[in-house]
């Protein structure tokens, strides 16, 4: 019995406790729904694009949680007004909101560069970063779209890491830019998936750029043939499921203004530079000038003739709209259609120089049924560059030919017009009057480029139902390139008025028209299957794909003479001697397999297998087809269970270690070197009064000629820590480079009597580094972010064919095997002369005079092999000469609430340029011609016989050389760092834009090229030098005359409806 009561009593209790607890709990419910509220919004990109499947969370309850629709709406119930939301999505960084008294919430969530989810596009594919083993580099559209140029390539200069990128001139629509990844060459161009070329990636506009990657390493292999200085993979932009139509605009109007352009010398200057070089010859001073008529040089005003030529601002604007959604019942249709104008003037006062671009770009995607996806692309470029005959780096020339002085008449030059008559253009002793030569309405001719670029693509996608992660897809492509170019180069009279007359001369004469057509077309098919399966944490994604594809291009050229300025073919002289010329059409067919295994076990272990079997018409026999494999291999150490359990690396979130070895190939050699037989037409020959096609022997052929071969390694590290705040990459790469065509032409001796063909004879070895550095943080409302990158890169020659030297020094001298490439030979300057300095103890410099004539002033050589003598046997290798051997870059960005910050530095090291004529000597073309100001800072006697230390030697006439030697203080450090653009912005609130159907609305002001910090002075540093012996830059460098640099400032709007 007292059992069964205590019993009883323990089940009272806590039945009592249970009634109590419950009571609690259903009281905390009902605060808890007392404090609820329901809270709904909208979530966007910072261009105000809706963002579909955001994942909206309660901050520490993953249990409450929802995610946007089609519209990018959400709707949750929360806890209380207290409650933080967090927003997540792939490729965005979380952000964290909290819910407040606000009912509606309008979320903006920013972009994540560094993101492991983030898709790289890769060949034929996209992998995740947290999975690539590669070694790719890429940029997003924003980070493209910081900066408003013509050209493309400046958009990503000095933004991913290992892509080098020289500006050679800033006219408009001359594209005169280098780019290459590595320091290997420039880059097989693939856009939407489809092999294209450098010239039509610069005319992309860069509102319709999704991304740019660069296959750096062995994941360039799918290339194959043509992947030897690896891939540039540019993707556009595609439709989105957003369910109703977004619109965007993007203006800008903006000034460019020319920097870098070295003073010139005034007529006194001038002169007395004139009479400094007369007296120091000693004997037989060339005509010297009064102290009478320096004083009126002295006191006339200075004539600018940049004044006379140069606008001081040039407009450019730039307008991009674009649609973008989808539609259908189930937005089975997704749409992208984007078009844009560009316009940029020239520095010609003139205005006879500008720059006109269209583009447009639709793709379409739809979604058929049944697995079944089609897609349409269609892209459009049509240009036209209009400038003055001669080119403008010619006229920098030919302006800086002008003395200021009339050596006709002694007279300071005061006008560009003889006795200042408009009606006379003056002869200002050169044969161009540069002013009269920049206007194509008064004798400067014209240059008209006209060009039209377009592309489709339509493909066929099956994600097969029956199996599992199984598609496959169809791919057909047709573009086609048409140019017109048209030059008039009309003849022209100049004038020097003496003797109250006008004496004429015509230059030019007879007038020419020249008018060349090129076209070419590109059919291409991808046929390729891929299987993408996850097996618990096995994840495989194979590929097979087989690619053909056909180049055809062809071209027509006339030229003829013209009694009278009439700018048509037609109306030529009747002349059988004028040139008229055409190709037969040049046909080269490719074709393809390729094969890719990527594997990797619970994102640890990481494993890429690929190859392609390519083949070209270019070659013949068992040289028509190669294999070209290659594979990566990575290791996330980070996943290892013994690394999460060590306490002390718990602030790292990713590291990975990775290799790849791969083999590409570069088919830039003369195709068809099999064929034997005839050229023709080769030349011409006269029969009587009658000019006739010649033919000619091919020469010798060579059967075995084939591709350029590259063997590539690559070994990286990659790590993430702190949640992203602190991110950064680390890689070393080789590339063996053999087969190299070359002619044995110095080797075998000329009693062959035939051409040689060329061989794969040469090789070469480019090694590097490189890193880059990532850094994201938060610090208040002040959002901040920080890119960089740094690359060093050096090419050695291993073998070049050449002829056995004469001799032990020769042999040192002119081999370059096993040397760096791009070496700059030069004496070493030892000084300058100064007062009281015993000229007898130096070395005897060659030339008549040796070392009889020096004075303080004048420069003195080291004798580097020591037999008293300074001459050519004293030139050793000294500096690097080309493009740079490092570039780096790194950009800040800066949110605070609605304002936004861009700014991005790029530099390069190693580089090292030498100058001609004007630049070199004060006394170019024996002193008929101009000089630049700067040289006046130089060595000089006062009144009083007083030696007066300068920064350049003391005026000689260039008969003395030991003062203009391409020396080692001639060589000069052409290093750099550049702010190269800033970008300012402001994102109206849309409580103030919404009303007007406007969903994002911001307004900016951007510079480009605003500041440089370098030691050259008087030109850019980024652009070449004198240097046409260099195979880099060859002979475009035009003996270092170029457009001047431009400084670009813009204000524009971006809106999104």
């Amino acid at each position: 019995m007292y059992y069964l009561k205590s019993n009883y009593y323990i089940r009272g209790i806590l039945f009592l406790r249970l009634l109590f607890i419950f009571c609690f709990l259903c009281g905390v419910t009902l605060v808890q729904a007392q404090n609820a509220v329901t809270v709904k919004g909208t979530v966007t990109s910072p261009e105000g694009e809706l963002l579909i499947g955001v994942s909206v969370t309660v901050k520490g309850d993953k249990n409450i949680g929802t995610v946007t629709d089609m519209d990018g709406h959400f709707l949750l119930r929360v806890p209380s007004a207290k409650t933080t939301l967090r927003f997540s999505y792939i490729g965005y960084r979380d952000c964290d909101v909290v819910v407040g008294d606000n009912k509606e919430l309008l979320v903006e969530m920013t972009e994540d560069i560094h993101s492991l989810d983030e898709l790289v596009v890769v060949g034929y594919g996209t992998q995740k970063k947290a999975t690539l083993t590669g070694a790719v580099s890429s940029v997003n559209n924003s980070q493209i779209i910081t900066s408003t140029n013509s050209n493309l390539q400046q958009n990503i200069a000095g933004k991913m890491a290992g892509v080098k990128v020289i500006t050679n001139s800033s006219e408009p629509g001359a594209f005169k830019s280098h780019i290459d990844i590595r320091g290997m060459g420039e880059p097989l161009v693939v856009i939407d998936g489809v092999v294209s070329d450098m010239a039509t990636f610069n005319r992309l506009s860069a509102n319709e750029i999704e991304s740019v990657s660069a296959l750096k390493d062995a994941s360039a292999a799918v290339y194959g043939m043509r992947a030897g200085n690896g891939v540039l993979l540019i993707t556009t932009k595609n439709g989105k499921t957003t369910g109703k139509a977004k619109i965007e605009y993007s203006g800008t109007y903006g000034w460019s203004h020319q920097t870098d352009l070295p003073e010139m010398m005034n007529a006194f200057e001038w002169a007395s530079m004139i009479n400094e070089v007369g007296l120091a010859r000693y004997a037989n001073p060339k005509g010297t000038y009064t102290p009478e008529q320096l004083e009126v040089f002295r006191n006339t005003p200075d004539f600018d003739l940049y004044s006379q030529y140069i606008k001081d601002f040039v407009p450019q604007t730039n307008h991009t709209i674009g649609v973008s959604g989808s539609v259908g019942k189930n937005q089975e249709v997704n749409y992208f259609i984007n078009g844009s104008y560009f316009n940029e003037e020239g520095m010609f006062k003139s205005g006879s120089m500008d720059y006109e671009r269209f583009n447009f770009r639709t793709n379409l995607t739809a979604k058929l049924g049944y697995g079944l996806t089609a897609n349409v692309n269609i892209g459009y470029i049509k240009d036209e560059k209009n400038a003055p005959f001669q080119d403008a780096w010619n006229q920098i020339k030919w302006m800086w030919f002008t003395p200021p002085v009339n050596r006709e008449t002694n007279e300071p030059l005061t006008s560009i017009y003889a006795n200042g008559n408009p009606d006379y253009p003056a002869y200002m002793g050169a044969e161009l009057n540069p002013v009269i030569n920049s206007d194509s309405e008064n004798g400067g001719g014209y240059k008209k480029n006209k060009s039209d670029r377009t592309s489709i693509q339509t493909s066929l996608n099956w994600d097969i139902p029956f199996v599992k992660g199984l598609s496959a897809k169809f791919m057909y492509n047709y573009s086609r390139y048409n140019a017109l170019y048209k030059g008039w180069n009309p003849a022209y009279t100049l004038y020097t008025y003496k003797d109250e007359q006008y004496i004429p001369k015509t230059y030019m004469s007879p007038s020419t028209l020249v008018q060349d057509v090129h076209w070419a077309t590109t059919n291409g098919l991808q046929l390729s299957v891929n299987y993408k399966r996850q097996f618990g944490q096995h994840t495989i994604d194979v590929l097979g794909l087989f690619e053909q594809s056909q180049n055809r291009t062809e071209y027509q050229g006339a030229q003829r003479y013209y009694t009278f300025d009439l700018d048509e073919l037609a109306a030529g002289n009747n002349d059988k001697t004028q040139v008229i010329g055409a190709s037969f059409p040049d046909i080269i067919r490719r074709q393809g397999y390729v094969g890719r295994l990527n594997y990797n076990f619970a994102e640890r272990y990481l494993l890429e297998l690929a190859f392609r079997y390519d083949g070209s018409s270019m070659y013949t026999g068992s040289g028509q087809f190669g294999l070209f494999p290659g594979g990566s291999v990575g290791w996330r150490l980070s996943e290892e269970s013994f690394f999460k359990s060590i306490k002390a690396l718990s602030f790292i979130d990713n590291l990975k270690l990775r290799a790849s070895y791969g083999v590409t190939a570069d088919d830039g050699v003369a195709a068809y070197q099999w064929v034997s037989g005839y050229t023709y037409p080769s030349g011409y020959y006269y029969f009587g009064n009658d000019k006739m096609n010649a033919i000619s022997d091919r020469g010798a052929t060579n059967p075995k000629l084939t591709w350029i071969e590259n063997k590539l390694m690559n070994f990286g590290l990659d790590w993430d820590m702190w949640n992203g705040l602190f991110g950064g990459t680390v890689e070393t790469f080789v590339r063996n480079r053999t087969g190299i065509p070359a002619r044995r032409n110095a080797s075998i001796p000329g009693v062959t009597g035939m051409d040689l063909p060329q061989e794969n004879l040469n090789s070469t070895r480019t090694s590097g580094w490189e890193i880059t550095l990532t850094h994201s943080n938060k610090i208040g409302s002040v959002k901040y972010d920080f890119t960089g990158n740094f690359m060093y890169s050096n090419t050695k020659n291993i073998y070049t064919e050449r002829a056995p030297s004469s001799s032990s020094y020769r042999n040192w001298r002119e081999n370059v095997n096993n040397r760096n490439s791009g070496l700059w030979w030069a004496m070493e300057w030892g000084g300058v002369i100064t007062p009281g300095m015993d000229i007898s103890t130096l070395p005897n410099e060659e030339g008549t005079f040796q070392n009889s004539i020096l004075t303080p002033g004048d420069f003195y050589h080291t004798d580097l092999n020591g037999d008293g003598y300074v001459d050519g046997e004293d030139i050793y290798p000294f500096f690097h000469k080309g493009y740079p051997k490092i570039q780096y870059g790194f950009t800040i960005n800066l949110e605070w609430n609605n304002f936004d910050i861009n700014l991005h530095f790029m530099g390069a090291g190693k580089k090292n340029v030498v100058y001609s004529e004007f630049l070199k000597t004060p006394y170019a073309f024996d002193g008929s011609a101009g000089a630049l100001k700067f040289h006046t800072d130089r060595w000089r006697q006062d009144e009083s016989g007083n030696w007066i230390a300068g920064t350049y030697p003391r005026y000689r006439d260039n008969s003395y050389s030991f003062n203009y030697r391409d020396d080692t203080w001639r060589i000069m450090d052409a290093s750099y760092l550049r702010l190269k653009s800033v970008e300012i912005g402001y994102t109206i609130p849309q409580r103030l834009t919404r009303k007007a159907g406007v969903s994002h609305a911001r307004i900016f002001a951007n510079g480009f090229n605003l500041l440089t910090f370098s030691k050259l002075k008087n030109m850019d540093p980024e652009y070449p030098g004198w240097d046409v012996d260099n195979p880099e830059t060859g002979s475009d460098t035009n003996w270092g005359y170029v457009y001047p640099t431009s400084q670009n400032f813009n204000i524009g709007l971006n809106l999104t409806f």
